[in-house]
């Protein structure tokens, strides 16, 4: 038996003090947090002294908001306590509504949305985690908000306004200032044809020297109709560029087309016969 021990010890090295400091420090440390702050709480309430005779906590409100209590929250932790990038940790959180002090469990997670659903009954509860902002009843709340490994307690006044936060559509023009949105708050791309109305953009000024070069101009998109009487002129047309028979209609050259002299005798068929 003594030689077991002895190898067992071999095998199992003893904690330093500081090891066993810091372990009992990750696992209680929130515990004992809650303990003092629910002991002041109680130190506060003296049993037997009416509301108006002490101060108010969480639990003495029964109305329609939310309050959070007690907790603590931890950046890079998963719910084990061990460091983890990109996670957040939550320890010893109530919450309290419309008079009742729900009790969460502990937990963690990678997801970025994390938020209490009001049970049907009872008075604990779970929060829920994704990684879209989630659809809110009238007696829920998003309650934290993980930001790559880093907690916002999105349940907290200041915090409403952060756009993690704000629910999708819920931006009006009436909220945005003018010229809130500019060209950096734009992705590439991000106006499309469908975007712009008809005949928006109809200034010089709005147009950089060459901005527009042949491949943004869809294939028949310059009818006639977008050209100003005499806009081609001779130097904007290419050597032989108008050499097809199709460029002319029957009829369309008739003498007045024609300069004098024009039509040399080498232009002539020499076995036609030519009266006159």
């Amino acid at each position: 038996m003594g030689r077991f021990k002895t190898f067992l010890s071999r095998l199992v090295q003893p904690l330093s003090e500081e090891q066993i400091r810091a372990a009992v420090i990750r696992e209680a440390d929130h515990i004992l947090a809650d303990v003092e702050w629910r002991f002041a709480q109680a130190r506060q309430l003296e049993a037997g002294l009416p509301i108006g005779a002490r101060q108010a906590t969480a639990e003495d409100m029964n109305n329609l908001r939310h309050y959070l209590t007690g907790y603590t929250v931890t950046n890079n932790m998963n719910t084990s306590g061990t460091v983890t990038p990109g996670s957040i940790r939550w320890q010893a959180l109530h919450i309290v509504y419309a008079g009742v002090d729900y009790t969460i469990a502990d937990g963690g997670s990678l997801l970025k949305y994390h938020y209490f659903v009001k049970p049907a009954s009872g008075n604990t509860a779970t929060l829920t985690s994704s990684d879209t902002k989630p659809t809110l009843g009238q007696d829920d709340l998003l309650v934290f908000i993980n930001n790559g490994g880093v907690a916002t307690v999105a349940a907290t006044d200041g915090a409403a306004s952060l756009p993690g936060v704000v629910a999708d559509g819920a931006v009006d023009t009436g909220a945005l200032a003018d010229n809130a949105v500019t060209g950096t708050k734009v992705a590439n791309s991000g106006i499309g044809a469908n975007k712009l109305a008809t005949g928006a953009i109809n200034l010089a000024a709005q147009f950089g020297s060459k901005v527009v070069a042949t491949a943004a101009i869809a294939d028949n998109a310059v009818q006639s109709l977008q050209l100003n009487a005499g806009a081609v002129t001779a130097g904007k047309i290419g050597s032989g560029a108008v050499n097809n028979a199709n460029l002319f209609t029957a009829g369309v050259v008739d003498s007045n087309a024609v300069a004098a002299g024009a039509v040399s005798p080498t232009k002539l068929n020499i076995l036609s016969h030519t009266l006159y």
